[in-house]
């Protein structure tokens, strides 16, 4: 079963209208994540179906507020992910390292095939840890860059806001 996040803007207090014709919803859509984007965030936020919507005539059945504290949870995440992937790629590097080392000295055809396949393996898990750091990174600065859409267009009232960031995940 696939999974979305939706982060939109929304005007605080005006209620959330869904066009039953087209599906459009009066907010601005900033962006969009697909389901492995969303589950790992699952931790961080929760799924938006409200239920009864006589409580929240705002927010309707699918949408919540997103919160500075889950912002920083999700930022949180999205460092801790980096970090403890650069610390893969740096002792996977010195396993490398290591291994070419061990190359240059062996006397061995069978142990240098072997850690020239090794190292090839390793090389191809740093390249593809890389790209997971690119993406958490991308991830990371699109929740820090709607922030701060919504921060910069409520400096101006910055004792009464205007506008919040709202959700939907399912």
């Amino acid at each position: 079963m696939s999974s979305q996040l939706t982060v939109y803007i929304h005007k605080i207090g005006e209620p959330i209208k869904e066009n039953e014709e087209d599906g459009s919803i009066n907010m601005i859509n900033i962006f969009w994540l697909s389901t492995t984007p969303t589950r790992e965030l699952y931790d961080c936020i929760s799924a938006t179906y409200n239920g009864d919507t006589e409580d929240l005539p705002i927010y309707g059945k699918y949408h919540r507020v997103l919160t500075s504290e889950m912002l920083k949870d999700i930022d949180d995440f999205y460092k801790g992910q980096i970090k403890s992937l650069r610390e893969i790629v740096d002792k996977s590097k010195e396993e490398i390292k290591t291994n070419n080392d061990i190359i240059a000295k062996a006397t061995s055809i069978d142990v240098v095939h072997d850690l020239k396949e090794e190292n090839k393996e390793t090389a191809e898990y740093i390249s593809d840890s890389e790209q997971s750091i690119e993406r958490y990174d991308w991830l990371s600065t699109h929740f820090a860059w709607a922030k701060e859409m919504v921060d910069s267009n409520n400096d101006y009232k910055k004792d009464n806001p205007v506008y919040e960031l709202v959700y939907s995940m399912d």
